[in-house]
C-alpha cells in the first residue's frame, strides 16, 4: 500500500513537471510569438517613419529648389523691369523729340504756306494792276481769268497755315470762300444768290486739292460770268462726297440757260482745255450737259484722299 502511494506520488509529480514544463513552453512560444509581432509592429512604425521622414526631406528639397527658382525668377523680372524701364524711357524721350520736331515742322509747314499765299496774293495785285491797265477789253478780261486762277490757289494756301494739319485742305470751308469771293468779284450780293453747298469730303490732300481747286474755280466762274447774266434768282448747286456707283463725285450745277452748242465755245477754249486737263490730273471722268442749267459732273473712281497722276496744264 506504502509503495502504491509512492508511486502516485511520483506519477503526479512526474504529471505536474510535465504540465509545467508544457505550460512554460506555451508561455515561452506565446512570449516569443507576442515579441516578434511587437518587433514586426516597431519594424512597420520605423518604416512608416523613414517614408515620412524621406517625404519631409523630399519636401524640403523641393521647397529649397522652388524657393531658388523663384529668387532666379525674381532677379530676371527685375532685370527686365530695368530695362524696361530704359527702354521706355527711351522711347518716352525719342516720343517728345518727335513731337518736338513735328511741331516745328507743322510750324515751318504754315510759314511756308503763309509766304506762298503772300506770294501769290502779290501775283494776284500784280496781275489785277496790269488787267486794269490794259485797252483791250479781251486781254483784260483774260488777265483777270488767270488772276483768279492764282486766287483759287491761294486761298488753298491760307486755308493750310490757318490750321494745324498742314498736308490737308478743309474742303467744305474753301468752297464756302471760294464762292464768296467769286460773287464778290462779279458784283452780286450776299443775298441775291442762292447757293447750297454739300461738301461730305471735308478734308483734302494737298495734291489733289490744288487741281480740284482750279477746276471747280473754272466751273463756277464759268456760271457766274455766262449763267446768270438773264436769270432773276440766280441759284447754284455744288456736291462733293461719295457717288451712288462707288468713288467720290463733283457736282456742280447752275439755273441759267445751260450749255451753249460747242461752236460757241470758241472764245473758252483755253477754259475748258484746262477744266479737261485738270480732270485727266486727277484721274477722274467730267462729264457735261443740260439739265435746268449748266450741269458738271466729275467722278473720281478711286476714293477722294487717293495721289493724283500728273498732267501738263494746256497752252493758250
Amino acid at each position: 500500500m506504502l509503495l502504491l502511494d509512492e508511486w502516485k506520488a511520483r506519477q503526479h509529480s512526474l504529471v505536474s513537471v510535465d504540465v509545467t514544463r508544457a505550460v512554460a513552453q506555451v508561455e515561452a512560444k506565446y512570449a516569443a510569438e507576442k515579441k516578434e509581432a511587437r518587433i514586426a509592429q516597431l519594424a512597420e512604425a520605423n518604416a512608416r517613419q523613414t517614408r515620412r521622414l524621406w517625404s519631409v526631406a523630399a519636401g524640403a528639397a523641393l521647397l529649397v529648389l522652388l524657393l531658388g527658382l523663384s529668387a532666379w525668377q525674381y532677379g530676371i523680372i527685375r532685370r527686365t523691369n530695368r530695362r524696361l524701364r530704359t527702354t521706355n524711357r527711351t522711347i518716352s524721350e525719342q516720343r517728345q523729340r518727335l513731337e518736338d520736331q513735328a511741331a516745328r515742322l507743322t510750324v515751318l509747314m504754315q510759314e511756308l504756306h503763309h509766304r506762298v499765299k503772300n506770294n501769290l496774293a502779290i501775283v494776284s495785285g500784280l496781275l489785277r494792276l496790269q488787267a486794269n491797265r490794259l485797252p483791250d477789253p479781251d486781254a483784260a478780261q483774260a488777265v483777270r481769268a488767270g488772276q483768279q486762277r492764282v486766287e483759287a490757289m491761294s486761298l488753298i494756301h491760307q486755308r493750310l497755315y490757318q490750321t494745324d494739319n498742314v498736308g490737308r485742305v478743309d474742303v467744305r470751308v474753301y468752297i464756302h470762300d471760294l464762292v464768296d469771293n467769286l460773287r464778290t468779284a462779279y458784283g452780286y450780293a450776299p443775298d441775291a444768290l442762292t447757293a447750297s453747298i454739300d461738301v461730305q469730303h471735308p478734308a483734302l490732300a494737298l495734291d489733289q486739292a490744288v487741281p480740284l481747286g482750279l477746276l471747280l474755280n473754272e466751273l463756277l466762274t464759268n456760271a457766274f460770268k455766262y449763267a446768270f447774266a438773264d436769270v432773276a434768282r440766280p441759284a447754284l448747286r455744288i456736291y462733293f462726297g461719295p457717288a451712288a456707283e462707288g468713288g467720290t463725285v463733283l457736282e456742280v450745277h447752275d439755273n441759267g440757260p445751260g450749255l451753249p452748242p460747242l461752236a460757241a465755245v470758241n472764245g473758252r477754249a483755253f477754259g475748258h482745255r484746262l477744266v479737261a486737263s485738270l480732270a485727266e490730273q486727277l484721274g477722274g471722268q467730267l462729264e457735261q450737259f443740260n439739265r435746268g442749267g449748266a450741269f458738271y459732273r466729275l467722278h473720281l473712281p478711286a476714293p477722294a484722299t487717293a495721289p493724283v497722276r500728273p498732267a501738263a496744264v494746256p497752252a493758250a
